[in-house]
């Protein structure tokens, strides 16, 4: 039996750890200052933004780890930021170890500011990762760069530094997702018919999804259904892309709120000779298909995917059972569990320093 301890998540000679995704985005930072040392390179780094805020207890986890964080010469400074950036989004503890280690070296090659989109059900989530530092080498390809090269400098105008995100960076950030594979198809193979696609939480939940609907990922490629995972949602890499959905007849994209994978496919492929159908937010008949509102969880993504499915002659032996869950009236709905109370976000510093009057 191994001898595991708590430390070991930040211990960088440990090559399998049990981390959460908060404490994932901590070693994250120790890893790439390992990694730098290791070619010889001299770097530092900041941590900047507002405390308890968008990501709760991040501030926290990075003061537990403040003795080796200073010694790696990384330096915790709450503030506020905003920027224009390439987005990431991670489905796992893992995900969101090696989408960061890849978003700093595209960080350094094209002069972007890159993000990490963490939501609740990722970032809260614990798993057992690999975290050898061998066990992920960037590709850093060749990209276009105007005189200069892409990254900041003291000297800029407005002019010269949008001149430079819309023809240089954009396209540098997609050649290098293009490089590493943060695009790529996971299940079946080129022919099929009908294809999937999903990034961070989505991609978990569609998987679910089509298990609910009596589709294991083994069966995919039998009944002609192919899956895509995007690693970056902004700006889209399309060359791979382009790939997954040629010969398909219908593409059908799971992302919650805004739909920012779906407006950029149906923009990128609207002129090629042959497309498929694109559908996600709404149907091929403007019928909504996978509200904007709330959240999407595999249920409701199964209830939206498998009548289309059906369309296509694969079985699904578990949608009707799923209609009946959606569908039934409320009163035979299982009562709640727990009633939730309102509350601040955990690491929020109103939690502690708000005084509620009483009778309130």
């Amino acid at each position: 039996m191994k001898d595991a301890r708590l430390a070991d998540r930040f211990d960088l000679t440990k090559s399998h750890v049990l981390l959460s995704g908060t404490q994932a985005l901590v070693r994250l930072l120790l890893e790439q200052q390992a990694r730098d040392a290791a070619r010889g390179l001299e770097t530092a780094g900041l941590v900047t933004g507002y405390r308890g805020s968008p990501l709760g207890a991040l501030d926290f986890q990075l003061q537990i780890a403040q003795p080796q964080l200073e010694a790696a010469r990384i330096l915790f400074q709450p503030a506020l930021i905003d920027a224009f950036v390439p987005i990431l989004a991670p489905s796992s503890v893992q995900d969101i170890l090696d989408f960061g280690i890849l978003g700093l070296a595209m960080s350094r090659l094209t002069g972007n500011w890159v993000g990490l989109k963490c939501v609740k059900e990722t970032v809260e989530s614990s798993s057992t990762a690999m975290t050898a530092l061998e066990r992920l080498q960037p590709v850093l390809p060749e990209v276009d760069s105007p005189d200069g090269g892409l990254n900041i400098r003291v000297w800029d105008t407005p002019v010269e530094r949008e001149a430079r995100l819309i023809d240089f960076r954009r396209e540098a950030a997609q050649v290098f997702a293009a490089a590493n594979a943060l695009g790529r198809r996971v299940h079946g193979s080129p022919g099929a018919r009908i294809g999937f696609v999903a990034a961070g939480k989505s991609w978990p939940d569609l998987l679910e999804a089509l298990a609910l609907l009596g589709l294991q990922s083994s069966e995919h490629e039998r009944f002609g259904i192919t899956t895509y995972k995007v690693g970056m949602t902004w700006p889209l890499e399309l060359e791979s892309l382009q790939h997954f959905v040629k010969d398909l007849d219908t593409v059908i994209v799971i992302e919650e709120k805004r739909k920012i994978i779906e407006t950029q496919m149906k923009e990128a492929f609207y002129n090629a000779d042959r497309r498929p159908v694109i559908i996600g937010h709404k149907d091929a008949a403007g019928r909504v298909l996978l509200t904007e509102k709330y959240e999407l969880n595999p249920t409701q993504i199964a209830r939206a995917i498998g009548p289309k499915l059906r369309q296509f002659g694969i079985p699904v032996p578990g949608l009707d059972r799923i209609i009946s869950l959606v569908e039934a009236p409320e009163g035979e709905m299982p009562p709640d569990l727990l009633n939730r109370v309102p509350y601040f976000c955990a690491g929020c510093p109103h939690n502690s320093s708000t005084v509620i009057p009483d009778g309130s």
